[in-house]
């Protein structure tokens, strides 16, 4: 069946929004269980529960395809990875500002490596993108040391995006994500047994609710879409695209914590969604 590029951008965009989803799940889990460990575990049911649909030799034996799984799912860990360490030196609101300059970020990838400069359409997307992030994210700005870390993680996640678009196209998506995942698991546990050993894990409701929706639907799933879809598109309109998982994530906050969205939020996503219509229509 030939994927066009609408149907591909709408799948990407459920993946934003089911990451969206998840966000209070795992702000409610990581108080009851340690960062890295709670994304071992959850990395590592993903990357499981996909293996076990790819059992044939065949899938895993194709030429290239750990080489290529291994090196995307390294810059998927230093995104998770160098996010998470910086947000204990920053607020939550520049860390998601910052990690949202993917939007920005990808684009310069791809004019720095394939020399494709975007467009005026969609470097105006670009634009207004970002600003609606800004509106979406910040009261006020300074740097802090937390900031440059998440900038690393946030340039970590614009090279994933990329690097999904250039080599996990050749390969069956379930065999690459998975691998993908595995390698983000076995680093998170890495990180979890150099700096987590003596912390406290309790097995609460939050901790095995936040396991169960972020493991399979936001995981694999997630990740399935966009290594099988992604090739049908462009890496600027994926980081567009994904530039909307705050807008997502404010409104689940709204319906299910009760959190108000103020105005400047509403034209800040509003902005988000120009954005994205300005690179589709371009």
């Amino acid at each position: 069946m030939k994927i066009k590029s609408w149907q591909a951008d709408l799948s990407l965009l459920m993946a934003a929004a089911i990451w969206g989803g998840t966000f209070i799940i795992v702000k409610k889990a990581i108080v009851d269980i340690p960062t890295f460990t709670f994304l071992a575990t959850r990395f590592a049911i993903a990357a499981l529960s996909l293996a076990v649909l790819r059992l044939r030799r065949s899938y895993w034996t194709v030429k290239g395809i750990w080489k290529s799984g291994f090196f995307i799912g390294l810059l998927l860990f230093g995104g998770y990875g160098l996010q998470t360490v910086g947000l204990q030196y920053t607020s939550a609101a520049k860390t998601g500002f910052i990690t949202g300059l993917s939007v920005v970020l990808v684009p310069l990838i791809v004019a720095v490596v394939d020399r494709k400069v975007p467009t005026k359409r969609t470097t105006l997307g670009i634009i207004l993108a970002t600003i609606g992030l800004g509106l979406l994210s910040l009261n006020g700005f300074h740097v802090a040391y937390g900031d440059f870390l998440v900038f690393l993680g946030a340039l970590c996640f614009a090279g994933h995006i990329y690097s999904v678009a250039h080599f996990s196209e050749s390969y069956d998506a379930i065999t690459i994500t998975s691998i993908q995942l595995f390698v983000v698991a076995i680093l998170s546990g890495f990180a979890m047994l150099i700096g987590e050993m003596n912390m406290t894990i309790v097995w609460s409701n939050n901790v095995w609710w936040g396991l169960l929706l972020t493991a399979i639907p936001a995981t694999s799933l997630a990740f399935v879409l966009q290594n099988g879809l992604q090739r049908y598109t462009t890496p600027t309109h994926t980081a567009l695209i994904f530039a909307t998982e705050p807008i997502f994530s404010y409104i689940f906050a709204y319906f299910l914590a009760n959190e108000v969205l103020t105005t400047k939020y509403a034209i800040g996503a509003a902005l988000i969604v120009i954005g994205i219509i300005c690179a589709e229509t371009d």
